[in-house]
């Protein structure tokens, strides 16, 4: 639901959420768009998608930066994953070492282990 409130729906000319949980079918929540008023037809479930999208959401930048862990696992994570996908595609690896342009090749074979 984070990228359908904080990406798509903005986006879009129309959008409607369905409740696909039922055996009869999917049941329409809510819809709305760029000039549209919006409609809600399960408030109850609604506002428990709303608040969900905004509590993940209630941390600005400031408070991310100032913590920084939530930064730096993103970044270790991201680190990781591309150094897989590297070695699974045979790629080089250009580092900057050292605080200066000192560029090191990484073969794909000196890959040791990545724990993703």
């Amino acid at each position: 639901m984070r990228s359908f409130f904080g990406l798509y729906a903005p986006l879009t000319d129309t959008w409607r959420v369905y409740d696909n949980s039922f055996q009869s079918g999917p049941v329409l929540i809510a819809r709305g768009g760029e000039n549209i008023e919006e409609n809600i037809y399960n408030l109850d479930l609604w506002n428990v998608m709303r608040k969900k999208y905004y509590e993940y959401n209630k941390k600005n930048i400031d408070e991310l930066f100032d913590n920084g862990s939530e930064i730096d696992e993103a970044l270790q994570q991201a680190v990781k994953e591309s150094l897989l996908q590297h070695k699974k595609a045979g790629n080089i690896i250009v580092s900057w070492e050292k605080n200066k342009i000192e560029l090191s090749l990484l073969y794909p074979n000196l890959i040791w282990r990545v724990d993703v």
